[in-house]
């Protein structure tokens, strides 16, 4: 082994914990001696719980009893009729954002790679070029494609159990226990109950629902969950993040709901315990996620949602810190959220995950989620009325909460800055890495007028894409701050490793002439040899018309080049333009570039990059709306000028 790749690993193991890199180790040999193939073995426990009739009529509160909801009937939804008729057809829906064909529930739908379902899943590799993104298979068998089925039912009127029940009973025959790629993570297996669950409680008093049908559903929910249980482990350890929260989540959820099984008070109590834990440890005092990701704190709010509620349904009582945390959560997403939209801005990863889709919001609209963790915590919540948002409230037996509109916020932690008006959002982070981080992005700076997001985070696409790809995606490059060198800010090992962690960073707010003022530092690009200081002051000159970015370098190796990156977004082009300056008030020369951006997982599309270079360490950006008029010479405009 060479000495750079010894030095990598000391990094990681710094970086990521003893206790990290010990049980990772454990893990591998188990995986490769065996071992895990023992502890799960690929039996079905073939039993009947719990007799129909008595389970139909048992006392088990759920968000609606059978079809009964607080939500009015509409068949004016040509959206959801329109995804019933493709599922009907035989497409289903990707990540929110794609719909293919795909038979049966091994196959990758745009390679045609079929993975054999009889193979234990510890066989099955988690990466490999010849079978592609495993998550595009995973994605299917997720059956998040039942809330469209369920609320097709609902809204139209038309029984959709016979179908429902059919889909989940040939999944149980296609995928039997502990076989095939969809035994593979603990957190698909609990989403996967989850959404079986909701199923089962809608069309609790369905005569499509037999006696046979009941038996094999639940035990197919108990040996999901007993591996689930059995492999908690990984997840609090080698991962601690959404996928702890889910998995811990179903645990506490699936022993509150189906109490006939053996481990039902075990998995409950054991799943509170272990998911408030994993909430208190998660979300920051400052609210805050660990995972630097404004789509995985959206899944944090939904499985929120589902305990808060349940557990008040079933009279389990949460911690305080749990419901602080919560509210913690809430108000940080708010703050960061578009007005106009309800959208915020693609920060950190984001992998298309949108685990119980109940409204016709666009996927990256966050009010059904806020507004339902906002009622269920009795919070102000000031969206706008009957856009759509509210049914997923409904769904959950909740009365959504109305407030007046709020025209302007501000948003100040330790990391994080968002000030926020009517029609615009400016968002800027500079995160000082406690946990592993995801995207080399520091000060990014998020810009958003009249909705539309003009200067954006260039998203994630996949995490199973070509190295290049990856690195661009989760690299500087794709975000709306510098490079040193050609660097990133943090050195790249894989897929999900970053080494030379930022350590040091910090963001403070101010105001100049009545003008908010958001600045922030950091300490990065150690990979150049030594760690450089990068400043960043932007100045709200005019909300939504006259921005002024100043980039400062300080420690910088000799003849370094700084680069300033721009990604602009819908609504930029035609109506708003940049001017750079250097130390100098010399016009620094713009360069077009080209790019990629990816709004939902799994997708991307060509998009246009702009790029300041100077040999200096400082520059100086105008973001102009073109109502703002100024001579246009060889100097600096007079309204611009000075440092």
């Amino acid at each position: 082994m060479k000495y750079t790749e010894i030095a990598g690993w000391v990094r990681l193991s710094r970086d990521m914990g003893l206790r990290y890199c010990i049980f990772r180790v454990w893990y591998y040999v188990q995986r490769q001696s065996g071992i895990l193939r023992l502890r799960f073995p690929a039996r079905t426990m073939r039993r009947s719980f719990i007799n129909l009739d008595i389970w139909q009529h048992a006392s088990i509160p759920f968000f609606f009893n059978g079809k009964h909801l607080l939500l009015t009937p509409d068949p004016t939804k040509t959206a959801l009729k329109e995804k019933h008729c493709r599922i009907l057809s035989g497409e289903f829906p990707y990540f929110n954002a794609m719909w293919h064909r795909s038979p049966g529930w091994h196959t990758h739908p745009l390679n045609g790679y079929t993975f054999d379902p009889e193979l234990h899943w510890t066989k099955i590799p988690d990466f490999s070029l010849q079978q592609g993104d495993i998550k595009m298979v995973w994605e299917k068998s997720r059956f998040t494609f039942l809330y469209d089925l369920i609320r097709y039912d609902y809204h139209f009127q038309e029984d959709q159990s016979g179908l429902v029940l059919e889909l989940i009973t040939d999944w149980i025959t296609q995928n039997p226990v502990n076989r095939g790629p969809n035994w593979m993570c603990s957190q698909e297996i609990s989403l996967r109950v989850l959404n079986w669950t909701f199923a089962l409680f809608y069309y609790r008093h369905s005569t499509a629902l037999s006696q046979l049908v009941l038996d094999k559903v639940l035990a197919s929910i108990y040996d999901q969950m007993r591996h689930v249980r059995d492999n908690i482990s990984f997840s609090r350890i080698a991962v601690r993040n959404n996928h702890t929260l889910t998995e811990t989540a179903a645990l506490f959820i699936t022993g509150m709901l189906f109490p006939f099984f053996e481990e039902a008070e075990e998995w409950k109590t054991a799943g509170k315990k272990l998911f408030e834990q994993e909430i208190a440890f998660q979300i920051d005092v400052d609210g805050a996620y660990i995972q630097h990701s404004a789509n995985y704190y959206r899944i944090v709010i939904q499985l929120l949602n589902w305990v808060l509620r349940l557990a008040a349904l079933h009279t389990e009582v949460l911690s305080p810190q749990t419901c602080r945390k919560a509210r913690q959560a809430f108000r940080f997403l708010e703050h960061m959220q578009d007005p106009v939209s309800g959208w915020l801005p693609n920060y950190g990863p984001n992998d298309g995950a949108l685990f119980f889709p109940l409204t016709d919001c666009h996927y990256r609209n966050y009010r059904p989620q806020l507004g339902t963790l906002a009622a269920i915590l009795e919070l102000k919540c000031s969206y706008p009325e009957n856009t759509g948002w509210e049914e997923e409230a409904h769904w959950l037996g909740l009365q959504p909460a109305r407030h007046p509109a709020r025209l302007s916020s501000m948003l100040v932690t330790p990391h994080f800055l968002a000030v926020k008006n009517e029609n615009t959002l400016t968002c800027m982070h500079s995160m000082q890495y406690r946990h592993r981080p995801h995207q080399a992005d520091n000060l990014h700076l998020d810009v958003w007028v009249n909705g539309k997001n003009i200067l954006r985070d260039g998203g994630t696409y996949s995490y199973h894409a070509p190295e290049h790809e990856v690195k661009y995606f989760a690299g500087t490059a794709s975000h709306n701050t510098v490079i040193i060198g050609g660097l990133n800010q943090m050195q790249k090992k894989s897929r999900f490793i970053w080494l030379h962690w930022i350590k040091n960073a910090g963001v403070k707010i101010s105001t100049e002439n009545d003008c908010p003022v958001l600045q922030g530092w950091y300490e990065g690009f150690r990979e150049s040899g030594d760690w450089i200081k990068h400043h960043r002051k932007v100045t709200i000159m005019q909300p939504g018309r006259l921005y002024m970015v100043e980039d400062t370098i300080e420690h910088g190796p000799p003849d370094f080049i700084l680069e300033q990156i721009w990604n602009p977004g819908e609504g930029f082009a035609g109506d708003f333009q940049l001017e750079c300056f250097d130390q100098n008030e010399a016009p620094v020369p713009l360069c077009h570039m080209s790019g990629w951006y990816s709004g939902t997982y799994g997708r991307k599309v060509p998009a246009e990059r702009i790029i300041f270079r100077t040999a200096g360490g400082f520059l100086k950006t105008y973001i102009i709306h073109n109502t703002i008029k100024h001579a246009h010479t060889a100097d600096p405009p007079i309204l611009f000028a000075g440092r």
